[in-house]
């Protein structure tokens, strides 16, 4: 079951290489409703790219990027 839209679901995958930040992700959204909202935490300077390819194939919208003192959050709508 996934979180309303207006609660994001939180995902922490810092300190992970790619590919496994996109491959936890993916794991992890599998379930979710149309509409579920994801913040994933990622230390990984290429982590951004990576879900920004992973939501082009998927079709899933990458609706944000935001920088951190130690990574980024990626905002991702299923």
């Amino acid at each position: 079951m996934s979180a309303p839209e207006n609660i994001p679901s939180q995902l922490d995958f810092s300190g992970y290489k790619c590919p496994l930040p996109v491959l936890k992700a993916r794991k992890a959204m599998h379930d979710a409703e149309p509409g579920s909202v994801f913040i994933i935490r990622v230390t990984d300077p290429k982590a951004p790219a990576d879900f920004a390819e992973f939501c082009r194939v998927t079709g899933y919208t990458m609706r944000d990027v935001r920088p951190l003192a130690d990574g980024h959050e990626v905002e991702i709508k299923i």
